[in-house]
């Protein structure tokens, strides 16, 4: 495995939330089937970022903090903070539901 691999997983994390939550701003106005694919999609994402991000921080031991460390933090965190909203969405929305 390369280093160039894990700088990019570190990138990703924190990327990708972004790039999701610019496609659900584009898809709130294409109806309802639209919004809750593109929710289920943002989602899968949002886990696959938190995935990358922990992978990063795992191979900083093996490869360095250099270009590694903050972006594997910042997407980690970011993802996490999403997943749990996401979460706390669906039970709300379930617990309301007649």
């Amino acid at each position: 495995m390369k280093r160039q691999t894990v700088e990019q997983a570190a990138k990703a994390s924190w990327l990708l939330p972004l790039i999701c939550f610019a496609l659900n701003l584009v898809a709130r106005n294409g109806g309802r089937d639209v919004g809750f694919y593109m929710g289920i999609f943002s989602f899968f994402m949002y886990l696959v970022a938190l995935g990358c991000g922990i992978f990063a921080l795992c191979m900083i031991p093996r490869f360095g903090r250099e270009k590694i460390l903050v972006d594997a933090i910042v997407g980690t965190i970011l993802s996490t903070l999403v997943v749990c909203f996401f979460i706390a969405a669906i039970v709300f929305i379930a617990s309301h539901r007649t």
